[in-house]
């Protein structure tokens, strides 16, 4: 089957110096079978196995062209490319799910692709996986290389900054800390474009301006979060134009101040959202029951059918900005209901809003009729579930309610119960 030279005695892979006839390859490519052999006394012995086909240009490619090819694209498909000099057929379809997706990459001569035997309709089978090519390798040292040296440059230049945040940015010490001693060398970019901006006195437009500013790409990297993970302040993050500012997610008979701009709802039915931002917001409402629900869509549902009710939808419980607004709206709702999933978040969302609304009720939908177990609750959310009951500062219809979740042992989700949870508060 091979034009090889007769191997050593034992069993071998051998892969033929002439293409298959097989259906439905891309034009261009070319389609070498792959065999078993054995041989015992410098003769084979049986027939050879068909183990695959490999994949490969019908004509050398140009010299250059992988080159080429792995410059075209963009750095997440690069990245996976270089990181492996092999990849299994299952990884590489995830990404490139049919062989028409692959064959620019044959073509160009960035990889080899190999497939298991033809089917019944004559076609390559499924992709077994790729292998980087000569060129490709070559290349991916001269990328290693590279990345290398830029990175002892911005090492350098992280240095040199951190030495002026420190004498013209004192208040920015932690960002100068992680400019002289990363936690994260991936971000070092991060933190070097934020120091460049604060001694310049230069502002972005937002986390996206940064990001694509930076790495060209405007999800690349999210700046607020890695500068909040270093410890850098809300108003340095702010000064320099990339502090995600929270959202507030209000319905019912409501009136929003910030600065001189004034809103007021009344009726809608649906959820109004406005950003905080550095000008303080206040909020004052006409309704006699609150109601901050976990799950926005669930605050949706209460939205529509409580028109008359201020529904606030928790959004994860935005930090300080969204505490203030409850603690505005908790003296003049002499009624109130929190609505969480019944597991270890809901009852840490209820803890928060609790202090916030000492008065309010917790709706625990984990007690209903039909309630069903959504999955096992972890050990840490054990842990966590017990802090909370321990601790002799937990409210007391917070601590019944993390009891009922810890005693279940399970979690169970709030949109279902809506229904029933509108019956409660309407008649409850």
């Amino acid at each position: 089957m091979s034009n090889a030279a007769v191997p050593v005695d034992g069993t071998h892979t051998v892969t033929s110096s002439k293409p298959a006839p097989v259906e439905g390859l891309p034009v261009g490519l070319c389609a070498y079978p792959v065999y078993r052999e054995r041989y015992e006394e410098g003769v084979q012995k049986g027939s050879s196995r068909l183990l695959a086909l490999r994949i490969e240009p019908a004509q050398p490619p140009a010299l250059g062209s992988a080159e080429q090819a792995l410059q075209a694209l963009d750095d997440s498909n690069q990245r996976f490319i270089l990181a492996s000099s092999t990849r299994r057929g299952g990884t590489v379809t995830r990404r490139y799910p049919v062989l028409e997706q692959l064959a620019p990459l044959i073509l160009a001569g960035v990889v080899t692709v190999t497939t298991q035997p033809p089917g019944v309709d004559g076609q390559p089978g499924a992709v077994l996986g790729w292998e980087l090519t000569t060129a490709t390798l070559a290349y991916a040292a001269r990328v290693k290389g590279d990345a290398l040296d830029r990175g002892s440059q911005l090492q350098g230049e992280a240095l040199s900054l951190a030495q002026r945040i420190h004498s013209d940015v004192p208040e920015a010490k932690a960002l100068a800390a992680a400019l002289e001693l990363p936690r994260d060398t991936g971000r070092l970019d991060v933190y070097v474009a934020a120091a460049q901006a604060l001694l310049a006195g230069e502002t972005y437009l937002g986390v996206r301006d940064f990001s694509s500013r930076l790495r060209d790409d405007t999800k690349a990297v999210d700046a607020d979060k890695a500068l909040t993970d270093i410890g850098m302040s809300k108003q340095l993050r702010q000064r320099l134009g990339v502090l995600k500012y929270p959202e507030l997610s209000i319905s019912g008979p409501v009136a929003i101040s910030q600065g001189s701009g004034r809103l007021t709802t009344q009726g809608l039915g649906s959820l109004v959202t406005v950003p905080f931002t550095a000008t303080p917001m206040t909020v004052s409402t006409t309704a006699n029951e609150l109601v901050v629900v976990e799950n926005k869509e669930a605050a949706g549902y209460l939205a529509r059918t409580l028109p008359g009710h201020a529904v606030v939808w928790s959004s994860g419980f935005n930090g300080a900005e969204f505490q203030q607004v409850l603690s505005e709206l908790a003296p003049v709702c002499p009624r109130a209901w929190v609505v969480c999933d019944a597991d270890t978040d809901g009852v840490h969302i209820a803890n928060l809003v609790v202090r916030c609304v000492p008065h309010a009720i917790v709706v625990d939908v984990g007690s209903m009729s039909g309630a069903k177990p959504r999955r096992e609750r972890s050990y840490e959310g054990t842990r966590t579930l017990r802090t909370i009951i321990d601790n002799p500062a937990t409210a007391p219809q917070v601590r019944r309610f993390a009891e009922q979740v810890d005693a279940r042992g399970y979690e169970v989700e709030q949109e279902e119960f809506m229904p029933q949870v509108l019956g409660l508060i309407t008649h409850g």
